[in-house]
């Protein structure tokens, strides 16, 4: 996956503890929510396409409606969610909500007014990248089709504000693109292009468009095969900044 390519270019001994050892990761009760929160809105998202596959539009009150099925506990009452949102220590689940209708809001408004055909919607993917059986894994979004050009959209969610780099996510579009050229081997597509859409309330209403080129694939490959070939794990201990958050420092100490 891109996940653990990208792990073994932070260091090599985080690689192996994550995705060979599968080592016990321990997470805090805010990552938790902050990870159920990203994954609740993607899955409003891939309803709200279903549904336009299906010839209906989705109201943005049908959003609100699955959000809150989704989100809230089933035995949680009224009571529950009015004295949960006086507790803003730890991040809780009616303040995520608020933050969730607002997002909410604003996706409706962009892609309801698109005409686009939606084609894949969180459609995975495992595609061969060498003879060796070394084989990629991961998943399309969304990809769309103009229904008056003809071309192609393929776009990825993104949940972190403006925190995510545009650097930080060539390989995951290096992939997207190697698994679609996979897909349509032998088809006459003129034109696909490549984008993130930000589906947090802070972030615009925008398609931000990547340039991917075959040096980017050619990279991907280059270092997914460097992992798939490491016989030794060497640590990168005190050489990257993400030692200091690193859920894997005490056996790494050691």
């Amino acid at each position: 996956t891109v996940k653990s390519i990208k792990d073994y270019q932070t260091c090599a001994l985080l690689y192996n503890y994550r995705h060979i050892e599968n080592s016990y990761e321990p997470l805090g009760k805010r990552t938790l929510l902050d990870v159920r929160f990203e994954n609740t809105l993607k899955k409003i998202a891939s309803f709200f396409f279903y549904k336009r596959q299906a010839g209906i539009t989705p109201s943005w009150s049908a959003l609100l409606n699955r959000w809150e099925r989704l989100w809230f506990p089933k035995d949680m009452t009224a009571w529950d969610i009015m004295t949960d949102a006086q507790d803003p220590m730890h991040g809780n689940v009616a303040g995520y909500s608020a933050d969730a209708t607002a997002a909410l809001l604003k996706f409706h408004e962009f892609f309801s007014a698109d005409n686009s055909d939606a084609l894949l919607i969180d459609e995975p993917f495992l595609v061969q990248l060498s003879s060796s059986g070394m084989r990629l894994e991961g998943a399309f979004d969304l990809v769309l089709r103009s229904a008056k050009t003809k071309e192609y959209q393929v776009i990825k969610w993104l949940t972190r504000g403006q925190k995510t780099q545009a650097s930080d996510l060539l390989m995951d579009f290096a992939a997207l693109k190697y698994a679609f050229d996979h897909r349509n081997s032998g088809r006459d597509i003129k034109r696909v292009t490549y984008g993130s859409y930000d589906l947090t309330a802070s972030a615009k209403s925008t398609i931000k468009v990547y340039d991917i080129e075959d040096t980017d694939v050619n990279a991907l490959k280059y270092w997914a095969r460097e992992a798939w070939e490491a016989e030794v794990f060497v640590p990168r201990r005190g050489l990257t900044s993400y030692c200091r958050s690193c859920p894997f420092d005490i056996p790494c100490s050691k």
